[in-house]
């Protein structure tokens, strides 16, 4: 197996033991290594040590984890939480969708780094020995993990991270996650984009000795942490009604902003908004409906962007695909600095499902996004906002969906 190159700092961790710990270990590794997602690590190599240990070693996140950040400062802002969950929440999307479960989500797990957090140790926390971290684990987690599970444990971490100013507020955002029963908990991906509708997210703040201490803090094994839970207003997470709010709130105050007409290849809504709203069409499809894939890869396709991360926009297409040829030239301005878009941001709102069958759907999906200033080489140039709408064509593939084509919805 590949390992961390040469001069990169990596954290080891015990994931098993034995031969068939490490024939265990490797089955997941394969099926993780299916699934692409920046905020997610996955380990780079097994082995097994004289001692009988199995062992992961993974390349160091930058960034320092939940649990040490408690130690250094008070507790996170709303808007800090809605980063951290935004992302975790994103991370577990891609790996249910994907067929797996993390098992273990914790503050020692999740490392926050700015405007972005991290879910690391996806390896061992679903072993069959494994039963989460005390006070984050859900109820049923003795008997096993979940994605339900998941979901709840993240519930637990963002109210237990929380600032004692946010934490009302956060724990009624967390209170259908952290529902008694599985069934009343809203998935991961429904999670995500919920709680970008509840605050605009900020980047986590981290004291000036922070990441010099989470590099120590790394390589030790995780600590646990009870949380406290206080009760929060219900607040019931409904895909279809958040999107609607989320969207027609951008629509009604004037908020929304252009989309990258270059990249994405749509045409504008009109200025009075998309008009009613259909409730979105979730066929599960292949285990993962078309019409969350193709809102979640337009997401990260933005995001991508925002950050001149090529590599993240590449990975949201197919790898013979139309797409992924016209991303080429944009990638390779991305790369080498010759373009960039200074204040950009996005919020893809509902996602319909037009045609499905065979492993592949379209889907129209409209989005706000905000004006921004386009940099290509010395040119420099502000374009306005508005919403969009797009036809995404979609295809399912050994790492889950993946687009296309994107072309101006009809």
């Amino acid at each position: 197996m590949a390992s961390v190159p040469p001069g990169v700092d990596a954290v080891v961790r015990v994931v098993g033991r034995g031969p068939a710990g490490l024939a265990a270990a490797r089955l997941r590794l394969d099926a993780l290594r299916r699934v692409e997602h920046a905020c997610l690590s996955i380990p780079t190599s097994l082995e097994l040590a004289p001692t009988g240990e199995v062992l992961a070693r993974s390349e160091r996140v930058a960034g320092v984890d939940l649990a040490g950040l408690a130690r250094m400062r008070e507790g996170l802002s709303a808007g800090e939480c809605v980063t951290v969950g935004t992302s975790i929440a994103g991370a577990l999307a891609a790996l249910h969708a994907g067929g797996l479960i993390h098992g273990d989500v914790s503050p020692a797990n999740i490392v926050v780094a700015g405007r972005r957090a991290v879910l690391v140790d996806a390896l061992a926390g679903a072993g069959v020995d494994e039963r989460g971290t005390p006070g984050f684990a859900a109820p049923e987690r003795a008997v096993g993990a979940t994605a339900p599970s998941d979901v709840f444990s993240l519930g637990r971490v963002l109210v237990g991270a929380a600032s004692d100013e946010a934490r009302e507020r956060v724990a009624a955002w967390a209170a259908p996650m952290t529902a008694a029963l599985p069934r009343d908990r809203p998935t991961a991906f429904e999670c995500a984009r919920a709680l970008e509708a509840c605050s605009p997210p900020r980047p986590v703040r981290i004291p000036e000795l922070g990441v010099a201490a989470s590099v120590r803090a790394q390589a030790r094994e995780p600590l646990a942490r009870t949380v406290r839970e206080d009760s929060g207003r219900s607040w019931r997470i409904r895909r279809s009604v958040a999107r609607y709010v989320r969207i027609g709130g951008f629509a009604a105050a004037g908020l929304a902003a252009a989309g990258l007409i270059a990249i994405l290849g749509a045409r504008l809504v009109g200025p009075g908004g998309p008009g009613p709203w259909p409730t979105p069409v979730s066929p599960a499809v292949f285990g993962s409906a078309p019409d969350d894939a193709a809102a979640d890869l337009v997401q990260r396709r933005f995001d991508a962007v925002a950050e001149a991360d090529a590599d993240a926009l590449l990975l949201t297409t197919g790898p013979a695909s139309p797409a992924r040829g016209e991303d080429a030239a944009i990638a390779a301005s991305l790369r080498s600095g010759d373009l960039r878009y200074d204040g950009l941001s996005a919020t893809v709102g509902a996602s319909e499902v037009l045609v499905v069958g065979n492993g592949a759907a379209t889907v129209r999906v409209t989005y706000a996004v905000s004006s921004r200033v386009e940099v290509s080489g010395t040119h420099r140039e502000e374009r306005p906002g508005a919403i969009v709408e797009v036809e995404v064509e979609v295809m399912w593939g050994p790492a889950g969906w993946r687009i296309e084509r994107i072309l101006p919805a009809p």
